[in-house]
């Protein structure tokens, strides 16, 4: 489904969210309240048919149940103030609110034609440090910031691909600017062979910093554990709405010291047991 910032309607948000899980057999409106922690089981239901409303437990709540974090769960609760307002005034302020988090915090979907932006890993982190570097920079500056360092041409090309695809804009004071602040490969492209690609180069970086990096300046560690489908499924939930934490508290950050890469994984280390209770 569409990204939240994309609703004026925060009904049509949750009935959304409600019809794509029940599409996957994963929540029925009984469910869905249980999660959220209301005692009637139609109350969400009620909600979409525009026949309740949210109160701010309430909101807080249904955010919540549909792993609504940072950014988005702001503009979930504006947009709920918005669409409830009695009083012209309260509606204009809400929508104020709302529309400077769209802004803010617009994703842009990665089309087809443009997913060959992560062909090349240094696309990713140019897009982030040219915005940063002084005007009319030199290629070899910027090629020698990146870790591992390339090449200036292979930097210059980069610039080219960024500026070709719309992705940077060259300003007329020699400086650049993204033209929009968050891209999104979506679930759609899951499979795409310059996404597995990309993760495998990162991976590799990942695994080079192990040794070359110092423990203060990284961040690894792990779990091995024992888990059913079930819970599985509520542990990538968990993930996704971690990774909206993450972003939401990236965004915040009013200046840049250092490009990071940060990867989350959750792989098998088995092949599938027979179903048993864990002792």
């Amino acid at each position: 489904m569409e990204s939240i910032i994309t609703y004026r309607n925060y009904r049509s948000y949750i009935q959304d969210f409600y019809n794509e899980n029940k599409s996957l057999k994963k929540l029925t409106w009984q469910t869905f309240a249980e999660i959220a922690g209301f005692s009637s089981p139609s109350f969400l239901k009620l909600v979409c048919q525009n026949k309740a409303n949210l109160s701010e437990e309430a909101i807080e709540k249904t955010a919540h149940s549909m792993n609504l974090a940072g950014y988005e769960k702001d503009f979930f609760k504006g947009l709920v103030h918005f669409n409830q307002a009695k009083v012209a005034s309260e509606k204009i302020k809400a929508f104020e609110d709302i529309s400077e988090i769209a802004e803010k915090y617009k994703a842009t979907l990665l089309s087809e034609d443009k997913i060959s932006y992560l062909a090349n890993w240094q696309n990713v982190v140019i897009r982030e440090l040219a915005p940063l570097a002084t005007a009319n920079f030199k290629t070899s500056n910027i090629a020698r910031q990146l870790y591992p360092e390339i090449t200036a041409a292979e930097a210059g090309a980069s610039l080219r691909y960024l500026e070709k695809a719309g992705m940077l804009e060259k300003l007329p004071d020699g400086t650049y600017r993204q033209t929009d602040k968050v891209l999104t490969t979506g679930d759609k492209d899951l499979a795409s062979i310059y996404l597995r690609n990309y993760h495998r180069t990162m991976a590799e970086f990942a695994l080079d910093a192990i040794d070359n990096v110092p423990m203060e300046e990284r961040n690894v560690s792990e779990i091995v554990m024992g888990v059913s489908k079930e819970v599985y499924e509520q542990i990538t939930q968990e993930i996704s709405a971690f990774r909206k934490h993450i972003l939401a508290l990236a965004m915040s950050s009013e200046t840049t010291e250092r490009i990071y890469c940060m990867q989350t994984n959750l792989f098998p280390v088995s092949h599938k047991l027979n179903n048993r209770k864990k002792k």
